[in-house]
């Protein structure tokens, strides 16, 4: 089964990590949320200390997590994702929406990617072949805005060596995963379920605003996080924790 982290108490939230990622990219939120929720964090499959679970797709995914939640006898559950764990949350939920209370997509999007996505996609594919770690780092210190490179340094290697212990398969996997995923956009125009977006507004790879044109008359609620790349839970985790909270303990 995968690995995971309970912290807190209240209504349990489950937290998706996303690529080349853990649980313990969490740590920032954890002391501002665990008063108000039961934090279960889920390591993915070939990620943290998920390392023994082969990566092999989406659907394998989700039925590791869903073992999970059956484990700790979740009947009802917030769901947070990620990135990639955006992704995995929302084939979650098109499985099991009437088990998810809320669903928050932090840095992420509904949308399948598009064919220019999907060439970049293969050419890291082919760069991971070559040069893994290259790649990682390379990689991960683009994820954070420019601006809070330097400050958040101490975080970048932390998930450089985090990334260090994931195997070649894993990354090639996950890759491959995420470019074949299919488009959830009009299920969250659909769903019942409450749905929020934290974005970015210096994301590089979340495009904000397709998402806030795509979902201007819906229900689902955007938020913007400012002078923030894609890791808002290092970058800005004060604001990403008053948005979690306001929105979920309504």
């Amino acid at each position: 089964m995968l690995s995971y982290e309970i912290k807190g108490e209240g209504p349990a939230l489950v937290f998706l990590h996303g690529f080349l990622c853990s649980s313990d990219v969490w740590e920032c939120l954890i002391p501002l949320l665990e008063r108000d929720f039961q934090l279960v964090m889920i390591d993915l499959p070939g990620h943290g200390a998920s390392l023994d679970v082969q990566m092999e797709s989406m659907s394998q995914i989700v039925s590791d997590v869903i073992k999970v939640t059956k484990a700790l006898n979740l009947k009802k559950y917030h769901l947070l994702g990620h990135s990639m764990g955006g992704y995995v949350a929302l084939a979650l939920m098109a499985q099991v929406s009437s088990q998810i209370m809320s669903l928050t997509l932090l840095h992420s999007t509904p949308f399948a990617d598009s064919e220019e996505k999907k060439m970049q996609r293969l050419r890291a594919i082919k760069a991971v072949k070559k040069t893994r770690m290259l790649f990682v780092r390379q990689f991960i210190a683009r994820l954070f805005a420019a601006r809070n490179v330097e400050a958040c340094y101490p975080y970048i290697r932390d998930l450089e060596n985090t990334a260090e212990g994931i195997s070649k398969h894993t990354i090639i996997q996950s890759m491959q995963i995420m470019k074949d995923r299919p488009s959830y956009a009009q299920l969250l125009k659909n769903t019942e379920v409450p749905v929020r977006l934290i974005l970015g507004l210096d994301d590089p790879v979340v495009d904000l605003i397709s998402l806030l044109q795509y979902y201007r008359t819906s229900n689902v609620k955007i938020h913007s996080l400012s002078e923030t790349g894609h890791m808002g839970f290092y970058e800005c985790p004060e604001r990403c924790s008053q948005i979690i909270r306001e929105s979920l303990l309504v």
